[in-house]
């Protein structure tokens, strides 16, 4: 099995929307270095599974998590 992660990524003033396909342990690693940084990243849009997922996992306690992505938006103060 390869490591692989599909990111796409839209700039908006203050920050950036990332759309990923990919691997937890790479998903924490992007966690990681944006809190080394004094960033803060968000999730949404999970499926009940890996919303479960990242409650188990703890990842829930580093990045919030937003049912939708214009509320992401609007709670990370990202402007459109």
């Amino acid at each position: 099995m390869s490591e692989e992660l599909k990111v796409a990524v839209e700039r908006r003033n203050a920050g950036a929307v990332l759309y990923t396909r990919g691997y937890i342990n790479i998903l924490i690693e992007i966690i990681e270095k944006m809190m080394d940084r004094g960033g803060k990243i968000g999730f949404c849009c999970l499926t009940p599974v890996i919303h479960k997922t990242f409650q188990i996992m703890g990842l829930a306690n580093y990045a919030s998590i937003f049912e939708s992505e214009d509320v992401a938006v609007k709670e990370m103060k990202i402007a459109g």
